[in-house]
């Protein structure tokens, strides 16, 4: 869960550091993103034929009713059969002219998709990666066409499909093409990061990211709507020069904020599009589970990762083969043969006495005694075992 507050926080800083560049990649994604929205101009111009044909139909009717006055019906007659004869040829010439008006419609529909799929497309998944690594601080215009240069037509293909399953769905009906087009919304920044990833591996990287979140980033989107307002009470410059900046870096943010989702920590990327923990997305798949937790603590980033590594605790590890004190293994009385010397050297003839713990006063765990020897284990002497030389 993505805090919508942080995410425009961290946008705004982000637009601050860069703003003309901002605003210039903001212009070019939103003319590869946009629609272009032309008048219907067929309504008006049959409009215009509906109110010719009228005029011309009432002329006539009123030419025919004088003449059929004064010449009777015969000429009435032949009249409306030059009338249909002319209506006949007009239809005749018009049916070429429409079918080449609709050639040449279909000529430019296929014109528009081919530029929208191999020139805008690749264009969006650029300045997607401009506005991913400006989120981290850096801002290079030369992102916006990394997409040309790097696995052209694996990005070409992948956005083409996006595109395509979110228009099949749109035919269904309006809100399931809605939701898979927030299900498929991470598609043009994962293949920023990574252009070589396969087409199903991005869509499965995006369904994930936007698992449980695609309302939360419904209701981001919904936060610009009073944005969206003041662009259109400004004729679009407010969105040129602010509101489409603020956006996009904030869908970045967004992106950010769901990686960790895939098992990839944002902060140790290195902005080459390689992961600092896993290596590279091809080497590391999203479904292998993380190890780490990446959520960062209150006024922490995402700088390194939080909390212990697999197996350990916090502090120091515990090593159980660890003794404090590198003491003499001492042997028990059972050990010592009768009438041997010190059992700190047992080859010794003489020595100093042995002492056994057999009390729990002097640090022995019952059953375990430990060997201490005679006079300095606080003792002012005395021993369970007969010193020969005493």
């Amino acid at each position: 869960m993505f805090s919508i507050r942080d995410l425009k926080i961290r946008a705004k800083a982000t637009l601050g550091k860069a703003y003309w560049k901002c605003v210039l990649a903001a212009l070019v994604l939103m003319l590869a993103t946009g629609g272009g929205s032309g008048g219907s101009s067929g309504s008006s111009y049959s409009n215009i034929l509906r109110k010719d044909s009228g005029s011309s139909q009432s002329s006539i009717d009123f030419s025919t009713e004088g003449i059929g006055a004064g010449l009777g019906e015969e000429l009435e007659e032949d009249l409306e059969d030059a009338t249909d004869d002319m209506k006949g040829a007009i239809g005749m010439m018009a049916a070429p002219v429409i079918g080449m008006v609709a050639v040449f419609i279909l000529i430019i529909l296929v014109v528009s998709i081919c530029i929208s799929v191999f020139l805008f497309a690749p264009l969006e998944v650029g300045c997607r990666k401009f506005f991913i690594r400006g989120s981290r601080g850096t801002f290079e215009l030369g992102d916006m066409g990394a997409a040309f240069n790097s696995s052209y037509m694996n990005v070409v293909k992948t956005m083409f499909l996006k595109d395509l399953y979110t228009f099949l769905w749109s035919l269904l009906l309006i809100v399931p093409g809605i939701i898979k087009s927030y299900e498929y919304r991470m598609i043009p920044y994962i293949l920023a990061e990574n252009p070589d990833i396969s087409t199903q591996e991005a869509f499965d990287r995006s369904k994930t990211m936007m698992y449980g979140d695609k309302l939360n980033a419904f209701v981001l989107d919904l936060s610009f709507f009073g944005w969206i307002l003041l662009t259109l009470c400004t004729c679009g410059l407010l969105g040129i020069f602010y509101v489409n900046p603020y956006y996009y870096n904030t869908d970045a943010e967004l992106y950010a904020a769901l990686l960790p989702k895939v098992g990839v920590n944002p902060g140790n990327y290195n902005n080459s599009g390689s992961f600092g923990v896993y290596g590279t997305a091809q080497d590391q798949p999203f479904s292998q589970p993380y190890q780490q937790s990446y959520a960062p603590a209150p006024g922490q980033t995402y700088q390194q990762p939080v909390g212990p590594a697999p197996g350990q605790t916090y502090g120091q590890p515990v090593n159980p083969n660890f003794t404090p004190i590198d003491a003499p293994s001492y042997p028990t009385s059972t050990d010592i043969p009768e009438g041997q010397g010190s059992p700190a050297d047992p080859d010794s003839p003489s020595g100093y006495g042995t002492g056994i713990a057999d009390e729990p006063s002097h640090g022995a765990d019952n059953g375990s005694p430990f060997h201490v020897p005679y006079g300095q284990d606080g003792s002012s002497g005395g021993s369970n075992i007969d010193d020969p030389d005493r």
